[in-house]
């Protein structure tokens, strides 16, 4: 445990100093899919689907929606990750069952599909790398595959690899085995002034964002100034840590690193200020 620590805050120190994109060790374990969920509200899934649905039950793997109203047909949608590992483990379980017709769900993925048996359809996609979820309760091909639509992976931009598009911008996540937990590096496609010479110049690439430390028992973060409260020091330089608060979530913690950063000014000349960037967070299960 000891060993993990150290190496985690060391990791952390260094990470704007050296920002190369980090991989696992050969033959190291394949990361754990991401198999938690966040739960639309029932507002948006009565919207996609057409039910009226006025509660929600969640778990960190499901989404149970149900109509409380007595005069009205009861309905009930669900959402769960399945023990299958791939689209094609769970499509041939699928297509051993009598009386089932299978079809196509590409707006979810190519290997996407819902099936249906006297009742409703029932969709099959990759919510996340390796993890398969599956929703059930929507009559309707059409309007089951929007109500799928809705589910993304808990704080998706950090914790699952790939490149994807979240607020107008471009993200790109990689992800390895760290130690006892996994961790992830996010990047974003950014302007960035750099050095030139004598002056700077703008240039356009990927961009260090943060790490994410994904959830781990806190008992493993003892003692680490990444998982405590308060301003510290490591490598010259001043670091901050919040915990379970408005801002990291419950359950969560994040670090700033005060540093300097050179932005173009209204009036097009270089600014320089100094204050807290955002460098990484530790997630607890």
């Amino acid at each position: 445990m000891y060993v993990l620590r150290k190496a985690l805050a060391v990791a952390a120190a260094l990470t704007l100093a050296a920002p190369a994109v980090a991989h696992a060790d050969e033959g190291a374990a394949p990361v754990t899919p991401m198999r938690r969920i966040s739960c639309p509200t029932a507002e948006q899934v009565s919207a996609a689907s057409g039910y009226d649905l006025t509660s929600l039950t969640a778990t960190r793997t499901s989404c149970w929606y149900e109509s409380a109203s007595a005069q009205s047909l009861r309905q009930r949608v669900e959402f769960t990750y399945t023990k299958d590992a791939t689209l094609t483990a769970a499509r041939a379980r699928v297509e051993a069952w009598k009386d089932a017709t299978v079809r196509a769900a590409e707006a979810l993925g190519a290997d996407a599909f819902s099936w249906e048996s006297a009742g409703p359809a029932n969709i099959y996609w990759e919510v996340s790398p390796g993890a398969v979820g599956t929703l059930s309760g929507v009559d309707d091909h059409a309007r089951a595959v929007a109500t799928a639509q809705l589910f993304r992976p808990q704080m998706e931009v950090y914790t699952v690899p790939g490149e994807r598009t979240v607020g107008g911008r471009l993200w790109r996540t990689t992800c390895e085995p760290y130690s006892e937990t996994t961790r992830c590096r996010t990047e974003i496609w950014a302007h960035t002034v750099v050095p030139d010479g004598n002056s700077f110049r703008r240039q356009a690439g990927w961009t260090f964002n943060s790490l994410t430390y994904l959830w781990s028992k806190r008992a493993l973060w003892a003692d680490n100034p990444l998982a405590t409260d308060g301003t510290w020091r490591a490598d010259g330089r001043v670091w901050r840590t919040e915990c379970d608060t408005a801002v990291t979530g419950r359950g969560a913690c994040r670090t700033w690193l005060r540093q300097p950063t050179v932005e173009v000014g209204p009036d097009g000349q270089l600014v320089t200020t100094t204050g807290w960037v955002f460098n990484n967070q530790v997630l607890f299960s």
